[in-house]
């Protein structure tokens, strides 16, 4: 069997009311050379029937892979471990991929082979008021401004752990994911100390993924951006994904 080029690594904890709509679009796709790995981190939903129906129905690489310790940084590392392609795609469980996602880039990586890790971009899909959407999104432009200014004039470049693409052995030299909450963040600074040259990190603007706007409706969008602010400066150690996202 041919050797992925790239592993998708989606961690679960109950995304019965999602995961489906993640696993269509990653068939959807245009490039077709990837496994999916699902870890589950204790599903106690129909998450895993799903996924298994799912993965016959869209002739899916994908396999479950189940671990017991809780926390997003800690359930992709162990899929890290186990991973068969040469570059690791991070997902979340909510999300929309666009059909050209994994297409552009293997583009970006055939045209800059020193590449080590490309950023993509999200942005949280339509709810029933469009002023509503729009109050969601709007740190996100802010967010998109800084992290353009800062690859433009500094050559540096956020890592973004929900839409991003790193080598595995890369991804390997730094320790993974620290396990944190915001753990993107300390990524980079992971990642800056072994990979500083701008030719190594990428923006990837038409690698574009919709996310769920399930958390700020559940929390509240300003106290869900005070916590991820807070956990900046101070990180907590996350038990589960409601906490870590």
């Amino acid at each position: 069997m041919k050797k992925p080029y790239f592993s998708v690594i989606i961690p679960v904890l109950n995304e019965e009311d999602y995961i489906s709509t993640i696993l269509k679009s990653l068939s959807d796709q245009t490039y077709q050379n990837f496994e999916v790995i699902v870890v589950d981190n204790g599903s106690t939903d129909r998450t895993l029937s799903l996924v298994d129906t799912l993965k016959v129905k869209y002739s899916l690489d994908l396999r479950i892979l189940h671990c017991k310790r809780r926390g997003i940084s800690y359930a992709r590392n162990f899929a890290i471990d186990r991973s068969k392609g040469e570059y690791l795609i991070f997902y979340d469980a909510d999300g929309k991929i666009h059909r050209e996602w994994l297409n552009n880039a293997q583009q970006r990586l055939a045209k800059h082979p020193n590449t080590v890790a490309i950023t993509g971009i999200y942005y949280y899909g339509p709810t029933k008021s469009i002023l509503k959407s729009i109050y969601f999104n709007s740190y996100l432009f802010f967010q998109y401004v800084y992290i353009f200014l800062n690859y433009l004039i500094l050559g540096k470049c956020n890592l973004i752990g929900n839409s991003l693409l790193i080598q595995k052995d890369a991804m390997v030299k730094i320790g993974g994911f620290p396990d944190v909450v915001h753990e993107d963040i300390f990524l980079m600074r992971k990642f800056s100390k072994y990979f500083n040259n701008r030719d190594q990190i990428r923006l990837g603007f038409d690698q574009v993924i919709t996310y769920s706007p399930r958390r700020f409706e559940k929390r509240g969008y300003l106290r869900t951006l005070l916590y991820w602010i807070k956990n900046m400066i101070k990180p907590d150690n996350p038990s589960d994904y409601t906490s870590s996202k």
